[in-house]
């Protein structure tokens, strides 16, 4: 899969651009603050159709315009299909695909996984356990368009009943509320266990490759129930470690138990990365989990996604770049940078190089 054209209408900084990009690597080169990360955001917006910045959507549209528009042409197993998102100071989202409205974000977003890598993401190896589960999350929704639609359900279901634990613990409402948090919770559990153990294998070999031979990761589902090829096995020890936490529940007045509270646990030789990782080595981490996730999601998919690098390549040594690029094949990239271009060219010849300053694009 890969974007043969796309166009930006009143979008962040820009007021109307339209390229062909390459369908291998595309550099987009110019100072800070020039948009070069806006443009990747249009990237991400036309084939998700989300920002990956903001969850305040109408923060896209260009300063004192009414919409913002982003159209593009993406070709999908030899396939080409005209993918369009409209956004509105005043009325919801529209999204398109060739002409025709989309109510739904998963059946819009199916055909087009993207990876992306930025600065922010080294925060994953160290912070809190959401970012990891947050990780976790969108690798599923990549590869399964029902995975977003199951964790808002679970979302939801367990708001409802927090909201009952803090006004009126009635134990009726929460067994209602605990059996459908049972069969959701164990759902999400066993799609998280069983994609880790897809993933972890090209993670393992590309942090392996990437800290040149120097370094073994491996990664842990970290939860309370576990792992059983039967759902209903699942589902009944799940009940069990409800009912031995509805007390904590009472007294905290929230839901204590399920997969909002797991984690992915991240060793390197042995030792956890959240405590010991230096910098270099959360970095390293990072490229062999999106080299794995374009693996894993071509393996799921039967297509490689776009992968977008934000201003990535700033700290690695020549050798590193060079590894990493040599990894990526011919999964269509666009990368942002302010100083690096004659560096990635070195590695990668036909690269196309987009100048980007006031506003505009150069190619």
């Amino acid at each position: 899969m890969f974007v043969k054209d796309i166009q930006l209408v009143n979008f962040r900084n820009y007021e109307n651009i339209y390229f062909q990009p390459n369908q291998q690597m595309n550099i987009f080169y110019g100072q800070n603050a020039q948009g070069k990360t806006n443009l990747l955001e249009a990237i991400y917006f036309l084939l998700r159709a989300k920002s990956f910045r903001t969850n305040s959507e109408k923060e896209a549209i260009l300063f004192n315009k009414d919409q913002s528009f982003i159209r593009g042409r993406i070709e999908v197993f030899g396939f080409d299909y005209i993918q369009e998102i409209k956004i509105s100071q005043y009325n919801p989202k529209k999204m398109r695909i060739n002409e025709e409205a989309i109510s739904n974000i998963n059946q819009y977003n199916e055909k087009s996984p993207c990876v992306l890598f930025r600065p922010e993401d080294l925060n994953m190896v160290k912070e809190g356990p959401n970012l990891r589960r947050d990780f976790i999350d969108n690798l599923i929704d990549q590869v399964d368009s029902s995975y977003e639609a199951l964790l808002r359900q679970y979302n939801r279901v367990m708001f409802q009943r927090n909201i009952i634990l803090k006004k009126n613990p009635d134990p009726g409402l929460l067994r209602v509320y605990q059996d459908q948090l049972v069969d959701l919770g164990s759902r999400i559990i066993k799609k998280r266990y069983e994609s880790l153990e897809a993933f972890k294998k090209y993670a393992k070999k590309y942090h392996f490759f990437i800290s040149y031979e120097k370094e073994k990761i491996d990664l842990t589902y970290e939860t309370k129930i576990s792992y059983q090829t039967s759902l209903e096995s699942m589902k009944k020890e799940y009940q069990e470690g409800f009912n031995r936490s509805l007390e904590t529940d009472l007294n905290l007045r929230r839901t204590s138990f399920g997969p909002h509270r797991d984690d992915l646990k991240i060793y390197i030789n042995k030792m956890e990365a959240k405590s010991f990782a230096s910098q270099g080595q959360q970095r390293s981490v990072l490229l062999s989990f999106k080299l794995a996730e374009v693996v894993y999601i071509g393996k799921e998919t039967g297509q490689k996604p776009v992968l977008l690098l934000d201003d990535v390549f700033s700290e690695l040594d020549q050798k590193r770049k060079k590894l990493f690029l040599d990894a990526i094949g011919s999964c269509q990239t666009f990368i942002t940078t302010t100083d690096q271009v004659v560096q990635i060219q070195k590695i990668v010849p036909d690269s196309s190089v987009y100048s980007i300053n006031q506003n505009r694009l150069f190619s």
